[in-house]
């Protein structure tokens, strides 16, 4: 029988076997389990099961090491650029179905407002519209997986946490390229939430550690926002905190690549 002072030893080689096992997946594959992860931590935190939020926990950490890690360094961005509220053009899937749109023309609008239900049908439409808009995007195909990863999970939270899993409310989705950068605007009908207690304007430090700082005090909040911001440049939420606006810039030596 093994003794309690073992078990640390166990369980961090557990640890480093299971972020070698990660280090070997597609990047896209890591966003996906993380974001499964996120999912699982809240549900474990909601039945009270400690032990199995802590074992969840510090997978999640180690995955998000390795997005870290294979992931460019990213300068700060403070924008100089105010979303418009008026998109070129609008794309209503909540009154119409997309088989009355022109795929081809959407993919290659660089200013759309898409308008859609809360419900996983329409979810995996705008995933897939939007997987095909970063196709032809001018950066290294890991800032494509990045920024489809943050879509995902800003869309997903619109969903789940802005409209309670309601279908009968809608989600609106900004897409706009500009010459530099794209920006990426996501707005539910919801009542919005304090972001202010959980993500600054302005960021300074490392995400990962202001987690594990929370975590070690008993929280596990803003996991989602930790993940969001390994993938783009800048994430900015309104007052009212209903809605959030990822930007992710061009870099010049991604796109020689």
């Amino acid at each position: 029988m093994l003794s309690n002072s073992n078990q640390p030893d166990q369980e961090t080689q557990r640890l480093l076997e299971f972020k070698e096992k990660i280090k070997t997946a597609p990047l896209s594959e890591i966003h996906k389990k993380i974001q499964l992860w996120i999912r699982r931590i809240d549900q474990f935190v909601t039945m009270g099961n400690k032990n199995k939020v802590r074992d969840l926990y510090n997978e999640f950490k180690i995955m998000m090491e390795v997005v870290h890690e294979l992931s460019p360094k990213k300068k700060e961005k403070i924008s100089d650029v105010v979303i418009q509220e008026k998109a070129a053009r609008e794309i209503d899937l909540v009154k119409n179905s997309l088989a009355g749109f022109a795929l081809q023309e959407i993919t290659e609008l660089r200013d759309v407002l898409f308008r859609f239900k809360s419900d996983d049908n329409s979810l995996e439409q705008i995933y897939d519209i939007a997987g095909k808009k970063f196709d032809l995007l001018p950066v290294h195909e890991m800032d494509k997986v990045n920024m489809a990863a943050a879509l995902r999970e800003a869309i997903g939270n619109a969903q789940r946490h802005g409209n309670k899993d309601n279908p009968n409310l809608s989600i609106e989705f900004h897409y706009l390229q500009l010459p530099d950068r794209l920006i990426l605007r996501i707005t539910d009908q919801g009542e919005g939430f304090d972001h202010r207690a959980m993500v600054k304007k302005k960021k300074a430090g490392d995400p990962l550690e202001e987690a594990r700082e929370k975590y070690k005090s008993g929280g596990y909040g803003g996991l989602g926002i930790m993940l969001m911001l390994q993938c783009v440049d800048k994430i900015e939420y309104n007052d009212k905190g209903n809605q959030i606006i990822l930007e992710k810039y061009f870099d010049s030596e991604k796109k020689e690549q």
